[in-house]
């Protein structure tokens, strides 16, 4: 809609952000998109090369709309001649039986695409010529043969089975990552293969990976590193064999969302504050929230904690009592008081000053941590000292 201008105003370097975002987030479409501000330099500066590796990630991730932009690659600025399309199906030799999940290729042009369920394909923007195609299926002997454009506009591939001695023994696949143009191997890429069940690996400091204990068949493997745009690749898993794979992978500078860093306690986090924090029970007060509330008193806080009130015993020491009542004295239930993780008997909460508080947490009724309520189920008091 920003590209358009549709419903909202017209902003290139906007849509550019937007598109940016998407292709980051495995989107081909958004690929393709952003691609196309590269090749025409709106709301960017015109780069044919980075649109051209960004239209060839997106048609390995199946958007034929960037293969059309990989088959132009080299052209642009130049007159590009009629380009035709053909559609195909591909079966089995013997039986004539559809092939699904089968890859046909045409690799000096750069396309790839897999079969649906009727074991049809369609190949788009195709110039006039004969291009070398390639064929395979799992189970099935791979074929080469050659294309002729235009020619008819519906053509049969046919692949012979393939005897093996367990169809399915797993297979693996080995090979290398490279940077875009360059015969340089990336490290810390991280290789995964898509499905149900996740396999993941990470190239080595040359580029090397290894995939092990795949099942047979077709299979997506994705290619993604911080910096680099990333990359699918789709493959035919040969039960018990390894199969090679090289990928390359061009720069994709992003922006990174700022860093917070929190500086937490130690003695906090070994006693569970963070935790009990994050159950969201009870009232948790730290240094910084005890700055803000600025009491006078340590009751002072106490006072902010509906169902408590704040009373002085028959001692006249300062306490906080549940509005429940205790079963044994039929009054008011007085909060036992723990500093530091030890019970403090007969306690005053003023005797401590605010400023030397680090945290200090409230709990009640059935919100009381369970190794506290065993001993007093109306509440309780936790203070941590600086």
């Amino acid at each position: 809609m920003y590209q358009l201008g549709e419903s909202v105003a017209q902003d290139f370097e906007r849509a550019v952000f937007v598109f940016q975002r998407g292709c980051e987030g495995g989107l081909p479409e958004a690929c393709t998109n952003l691609a196309f501000m590269y090749e025409t330099g709106s709301g960017v500066t015109q780069d044919p090369a980075r649109a051209f590796g960004l239209y060839q990630a997106a048609c390995e991730g199946g958007e034929m709309l960037a293969c059309r932009g990989v088959l132009m690659g080299g052209q642009w600025g130049t007159e590009v001649g009629e380009r035709f399309s053909k559609s195909g199906q591909i079966g089995d030799t013997e039986t004539g039986v559809a092939l699904s999940e089968a890859i046909i290729e045409l690799p000096d042009l750069g396309i790839r695409v897999i079969s649906d369920v009727f074991g049809r394909f369609e190949l788009a923007g195709l110039p006039a010529g004969r291009h070398a195609l390639r064929a395979e299926s799992a189970g099935y002997e791979m074929v080469f043969g050659e294309l002729e454009v235009p020619g008819d506009p519906d053509f049969l591939v046919l692949l012979t089975r393939v005897e093996v001695e367990d169809p399915l023994a797993l297979g693996r696949v080995t090979g290398r990552v490279t940077e875009e143009g360059a015969d340089q191997g990336l490290s810390d890429v991280e290789i995964t293969v898509l499905g149900e069940t996740q396999v993941r690996t990470i190239s080595t400091g040359r580029g090397r990976f290894n995939l092990t204990d795949l099942e047979p068949g077709l299979a997506e493997i994705r290619f993604t590193r911080l910096g680099y745009a990333p990359r699918t690749a789709a493959l035919i898993v040969r039960p018990g064999r390894a199969v090679e794979l090289f990928a390359s992978m061009s720069t994709d500078p992003i922006e990174l969302d700022p860093i917070e860093v929190t500086v937490r306690s130690s003695f906090l986090e070994r006693n569970g504050f963070y935790e009990r924090a994050d159950l969201g029970w009870g009232d948790q007060y730290t240094r910084r929230n005890l700055d803000a509330i600025n009491p006078g008193v340590l009751s002072d806080v106490v006072r902010r904690t509906g169902g408590l009130r704040v009373v002085r015993n028959n001692t006249g020491n300062t306490v906080a009592v549940s509005a429940r009542r205790d079963s044994f004295s039929g009054g008011g239930c007085v909060l036992p008081v723990y500093v530091d993780g030890l019970r403090v008997y007969n306690p005053d909460l003023d005797q401590y000053s605010p400023e030397t508080i680090d945290a200090m947490e409230i709990y009640q009724g059935i919100g009381t941590p369970l190794r506290y309520s065993m001993l007093n189920p109306c509440g309780v008091v936790l203070i941590w000292t600086r």
